[in-house]
């Protein structure tokens, strides 16, 4: 596994950890460099920007909410948040499934190869902007805005937005912020220490690797740092930051019926 990471860093990745689990036990290992310019690799128990793991977590969260009965989880999100004139068609379930036909406040790819663009999140754009504060509920009415891809429930489509819209559904519901609810249900529950919901902060706990981002700008390519950005720009659809014990664990709980009942 070791000499299967260092290659895979060797193509021209910064650096990598992994952690794996299995009948015989736990191995963690890292390959590559921590940071550019240093000769340490990556810490093994570093704390990384996860991505859209963070939608598993929101949709753990809707469905313990839904348990609590607080929640319905196919009534009209509507319901919860008429200030922003969902389809009532639209469910929850729909939202935590991609089938909400919601515009992708990131940008929509159809069939055909055409482009619909949202909110700038690649090249010098981005990078320019990586600090700026979107809020969710300014990501919404952005999509809100736009068509909707398809008539709710009758297909299937990626969408960062419907997670935000959970988001929000989560605090009107609770009357409580995201960060707190997952608190609540989910991280003090499993004892998750080193996980966190940041919404607008820049900045990663230590210990952490650093995060590179290579980009074009009139054909000539630059890299820059980006382990600090705002990360409001992606919302509840990938701004949480976590380890990967951390993530074994709560995935582990997951899929054992600890967090979520069956019923759900």
């Amino acid at each position: 596994m070791q000499n299967t990471i260092q290659e895979i860093v060797e193509t021209g990745f910064t650096g990598l950890q992994v952690r794996v689990h299995d009948e015989r036990g736990e191995w963690v290992g890292s390959a590559g460099l921590s940071e550019l310019g240093k000769s340490a690799a990556p810490p093994l128990d570093g704390r990384v920007r996860i991505g859209s793991n963070t939608k598993t977590f929101v949709a753990t969260a809707v469905l313990q909410l839904v348990a609590e009965g607080r929640i319905e989880l196919d009534g009209p999100v509507d319901d919860h948040l008429p200030e922003f004139g969902i389809d009532r068609r639209i469910t929850v379930r729909m939202l935590l499934q991609h089938t909400s036909g919601i515009f992708n406040f990131t940008g929509e790819v159809h069939e055909d190869g055409t482009v619909v663009p949202g909110i700038p999140w690649q090249g010098e754009e981005w990078v320019n902007n990586r600090f700026r504060t979107h809020l969710p509920e300014e990501l919404v009415r952005l999509a809100l805005a736009k068509p909707a891809r398809f008539v709710p429930g009758a297909d299937w489509s990626y969408s960062n937005t419907s997670y935000v819209i959970a988001r929000l559904l989560i605090e009107k519901v609770t009357g409580r912020s995201l960060a707190e609810e997952m608190r609540r249900l989910i991280f003090e529950p499993l004892g998750l220490v080193d996980t966190v919901v940041p919404t607008t902060e820049t900045e990663i706990g230590e210990p952490h690797a650093h995060a590179y981002y290579r980009y074009e700008v009139a054909g000539e390519e630059k890299a820059i740092d980006v382990t600090r950005h705002n990360p409001s720009w992606i919302s509840s659809g990938g701004d949480m930051i976590s380890t990967t014990a951390d993530l074994h664990t709560f995935v582990i709980a997951l899929v054992s019926g600890k967090l979520v009942p069956a019923r759900c």
